[in-house]
């Protein structure tokens, strides 16, 4: 008997841009068998997402080409009409997206958006489904499901988005889940949950699972056969085990070699680049002058839920921090336990109470002073976690990065260009790119350049909001790198939030552990 459930040959996929042709997958091929967790790994911009959409046709086919065979149930994906290919997605084979804040819609109820799938497969009516979608949401581990499905994407933070998809995805049991970057957003103990759902769910259906990951640790614990990608192509397809114990090609050691361990810390990370060289990272020292202090941050915000009785939800509750020049502050917790809003607080981004205080280099910001608010954000940058929601699509990369230094009149848009190119060049990102949108790039390369730009302005203090989560492990150790030579050489300070313990030990001096609101 044929246990072989997706068969995939020769496939190539072109995109058809303003720059020319771009060859994203070059005549690549693989099985997936029954049951089976199948990764595929490699660095941002190899073509793993491409491949991903391919197995679904989940492009505009006017600029896409299509070439070879996607054979599903003895059919070719790639032959099927429209009607066929709805009938095919979300029911047969369902996918979960790396951005959910993108593939949600922001105006419809998380509710509704779990249960579509149940109604328009399954024939479900709207209550029945929407029972279903309560079900589902709590299964995935969000708390209060019942008023959560009457909110929308806005009011969920970037984990819990996150499960909302998977949620989604598993509504109707498919036989293949395409898992895209599935637990980029997610806290380690969140991950290990949704891993551990994912693969219940894969032995009671007896479902295969497409795991498309920068996260080598996730490939190990989850996956049984891993192919390695670079530039398009596949590199090296083996078990688990040869990968990581035997690896043959030299990418694929240079990849391994990348990768952060919470075990040992290392002067600095092992880039794909430099997997060789140890180069010395630039020496620092940490002053006694306190650059940021945060005195009894509380930010409460409304539950507005249909079934709520308007109840006050405290997502931060007095929180009080210092943050010494020269220093990094790492920030750890589960999803929603108050990180993000915590540093949007400190920003004035989120309402804060009326006790609550920041205080940099020993002066109060008063955040309704327009003028010191002007002058404090630009000495005080932000890296945001999600870079899709955070990129403005109408604006190209050039005008992205060069935007801050033209808000405040730093230079002229010729000298900001020249900026700008060194900026990408600093953030591994192909300057040539610049006259592109973030709808072109991957989640990967948009974060890069969400860091450029945050760089800009030469800030003396940064927040980090998950700035490597979306990247792949080269370039993250690059980053990483990045951001200590940056300490040196501007005598910068860094809140770094992550829900990479491995990660925020290689960066982090200090570290502060969030939990439901409050430091522990």
């Amino acid at each position: 008997m044929n246990d072989t459930v997706l068969n995939i040959k020769d496939l190539s996929v072109t995109y058809h841009s303003d720059m020319g042709k771009v060859n994203a997958v070059n005549k690549i091929s693989f099985d997936i068998k029954r049951g089976e967790s199948f990764g595929i790994v490699g660095e941002s911009g190899c073509g793993k997402s491409t491949v991903a959409l391919s197995l679904m046709r989940l492009f505009n086919e006017r600029h896409v080409d299509l070439e070879g065979e996607i054979n599903y149930q003895e059919k070719n994906i790639l032959e099927l009409s429209k009607g066929d290919l709805r009938a095919l997605r979300g029911n047969q084979i369902a996918m979960i997206f790396q951005d959910p804040m993108t593939s949600l819609n922001p105006y419809l109820k998380i509710g509704l958006q779990v249960a579509e799938s149940l109604m328009l497969h399954k024939g479900l009516s709207y209550k029945d489904a929407l029972k279903e979608a309560i079900s589902l949401l709590d299964s995935v581990g969000i708390p209060n499901p019942q008023s959560r499905v009457q909110q929308h994407p806005h009011e969920f933070s970037g984990g819990m988005r996150q499960r909302a998809m998977i949620a989604s995805a598993i509504s109707c049991q498919p036989d293949i889940l395409i898992a895209d970057e599935p637990t980029t957003a997610l806290d380690v103990i969140t991950q290990e949950q949704v891993l551990k759902l994912i693969k219940d769910l894969q032995i009671k259906n007896n479902m295969s699972l497409i795991l498309i990951t920068h996260d080598l640790g996730v490939v190990a614990n989850t996956c049984d056969r891993v192919a390695v990608m670079f530039d398009g192509e596949i590199v090296e397809l083996n078990t688990v085990q040869e990968i990581f114990n035997n690896p043959q090609h030299d990418y694929t050691k240079a990849l391994l070699a990348a990768v952060p361990r919470i075990d040992r810390k290392q002067a600095r990370l092992n880039s794909i680049e430099n997997s060789d060289e140890q180069k010395e990272i630039s020496k620092r020292t940490i002053s006694d002058t306190i650059v940021v202090r945060t005195e009894n941050i509380s930010v409460t915000f409304q539950d507005k839920g249909f079934f709520s009785k308007g109840e006050k939800v405290e997502a931060v509750k007095n929180v009080s921090l210092d943050l010494h020049e020269g220093e990094v502050l790492g920030l750890v917790g589960q999803s929603g336990s108050g990180k993000s809003t915590f540093i949007r607080a400190c920003l004035g981004i989120a309402p804060m109470s009326n006790e609550s205080s920041v205080i940099i280099n020993g002066t109060k910001i008063e955040f309704n002073d327009k003028k010191q608010l002007r002058a404090y954000r630009k000495d005080c940058q932000m890296i945001f976690q999600d870079p899709f929601a955070s990129l403005n699509p109408r604006m190209t990369v050039a005008q992205i990065v060069a935007e801050p230094l033209i808000n405040y009149r730093i230079m002229n848009r010729k000298d900001a260009d020249k900026r700008v190119v060194e900026l990408l060049e600093k953030v591994k990102f192909n300057p040539d790119w610049r006259v592109r949108f973030p709808h072109e790039f991957s989640g990967g390369q948009r974060q890069r350049v969400g860091i450029a730009r945050a760089l800009a302005l030469n800030p003396k203090i940064l927040y980090c909001d998950e700035p490597v989560s979306a990247l792949d492990v080269s370039v993250q150790a690059d980053v990483i790198n990045l951001l200590k030579d940056l300490q040196a050489e501007m005598n910068l300070s860094m809140i770094f939030i992550s829900h990479d313990l491995a990660v925020v030990r290689h960066i982090a001096d200090r570290i502060a552990v969030m939990h439901e609101g409050e430091i522990v």
